[in-house]
């Protein structure tokens, strides 16, 4: 009998919307995540695997660095709508079953996925495909505020974690602990970062109208989950959350919508490694 913990189905309403709305990440954060891997120069740069990949967004990015990586995700319409590139692959599997040999693997990265491990299950295998001196790297941002607007920042946060509470799966508020309470205290070096900090500006912040807002809050999860539980109700996007923001943002002004973050990044030292 499998022991394997169930995978998590991530709902949206529209893949596509997903990968035209969802931030990217900065710059910063990709070379933070390659300033750590390549510490005491152990590890190569040879594989990547971006676990629960999405859309692809990390995972082009990682192939600018990586002569190969793998995105490992279980729906085949997130593989089929993501970004390409010559030295990508998209392959099914999930964060319990890497479809690669053991020791073959430079770098694994999860990028807003980790909340929905069992994140036992997912070291223990991230350990099997990584080699000697690897990297794994977890990164995900929090509920989004408005820059220098604490009436839009505060309406953003009740409508999340108020209103909508109940249709997020209980998961995602270890994503809103910016991933404090993640254990991966099984690997050998272990930095974990919360930014903003006083050293660190947002590492994701973008320039957008109320409408690119809404766009953006109908991807949300518990937006997929309320209009499959309330199909005849009024739009809660349409007709609460927007209406607000935009007596106090207006229909046409940009504002930059910025996220906390949190990063946590590890270093594979097995016991048995000659390193």
């Amino acid at each position: 009998m499998s022991t394997k913990p169930p995978t998590y189905k991530f709902q949206v309403q529209s893949e596509k919307d997903y990968d035209r709305f969802r931030p990217t990440y900065s710059p910063a954060l990709y070379e933070t995540v390659l300033k750590f891997h390549n510490k005491g120069n152990v590890s190569s740069s040879k594989v990547a695997v971006d676990v629960g990949s999405g859309t692809g967004h990390a995972t082009v990015e990682l192939a600018k660095t990586f002569d190969k990586v793998y995105g490992v995700e279980p729906s085949e319409k997130m593989r089929n709508a993501a970004k390409l590139a010559s030295n990508v692959e998209y392959v099914n599997g999930d964060a319990y079953t890497i479809p690669l040999p053991d020791q073959s693997v430079d770098l694994v990265t999860v990028a807003q996925a980790a909340h929905w491990f069992d994140i036992p299950t997912f070291t223990k295998e991230t350990q099997r495909v990584l080699r000697p001196g690897g990297t794994l790297a977890i990164w995900g941002y929090g509920i989004s505020y408005v820059r220098g607007n604490k009436e839009a920042s505060s309406l953003l946060h009740d409508y999340s974690t108020k209103f909508m509470h109940d249709y997020w799966d209980s998961r995602r508020f270890i994503l809103d602990d910016l991933y404090r309470s993640i254990d991966v205290n099984s690997f050998g070096v272990v930095e974990r970062h919360i930014i903003p900090n006083p050293f660190c500006d947002a590492l994701i912040s973008r320039e957008m109208e109320i409408e690119f807002l809404r766009g953006y809050m109908r991807t949300w999860s518990c937006y997929a989950t309320y209009k499959k539980k309330h199909p005849d109700l009024p739009d809660p996007v349409d007709e609460m959350i927007i209406p607000a923001l935009e007596n106090v943002l207006g229909k046409s002004n940009a504002f930059m919508l910025e996220h906390p973050m949190s990063l946590i990044m590890c270093k594979h030292f097995p016991i048995d490694s000659a390193y």
